[in-house]
């Protein structure tokens, strides 16, 4: 009998986790697509959100400060966003549980690339069956890596010319 129950509470937590991964890829997904709502959506009324930057922790606000926060990131002129989570951990203690993760975005401006490796750390709680971010952490870790478009078109034209190279190569090596 508490073999089953075991295995019970070890799917029960199962579900908890796969319910914040997806969360947390909504969340991602909403960044990267402009949707400012449904990002502001996954925080819990209560929510904090800290942003750190050059190892500085500064507390950016509540409800109000993360809609801000959210509609100025959609309101950027990029011409296509990714950013992806990578290496996430997640603890699930009853109604409260934390994400770690670490994430690299690409950004891309008509001007230049913009790449930011960081991390995530979250404290989520669950209320009305539902999980909510309650506090965020956005560390910018690594976010000064600008690469001007000139310079890849440049890059473009090199791998290309290596490119070719490396087919006479293998060519020669086949016959």
């Amino acid at each position: 009998m508490v073999e089953i129950r075991d295995q019970v509470e070890g799917l029960v937590e199962l579900k908890e986790k796969m319910d914040i991964i997806e969360l947390q890829h909504r969340y991602v997904r909403s960044v990267d697509e402009k949707d400012w709502k449904t990002s502001v959506e996954l925080f819990h009324p209560d929510a904090k959100l800290y942003l750190i930057d050059a190892g500085k922790k500064r507390l950016l606000g509540n409800k109000t400060e993360i809609e801000t926060f959210y509609r100025g990131i959609a309101e950027k002129d990029f011409i296509f966003s990714r950013h992806f989570i990578t290496n996430y951990t997640v603890e699930v203690h009853g109604n409260t549980a934390f994400f770690k993760s670490y994430y690299n975005g690409t950004y891309i401006h008509d001007q230049f690339t913009w790449i930011i490796l960081g991390r995530y750390d979250d404290k989520m709680i669950k209320e009305n069956g539902q999980w909510k971010v309650m506090e965020k952490e956005i560390d910018h870790g690594w976010n000064d890596f600008l690469i001007p478009l000139k310079d890849l078109k440049l890059k473009k034209e090199a791998v290309k010319e290596a490119r070719k190279k490396l087919l006479i190569i293998v060519g020669q090596m086949v016959d």
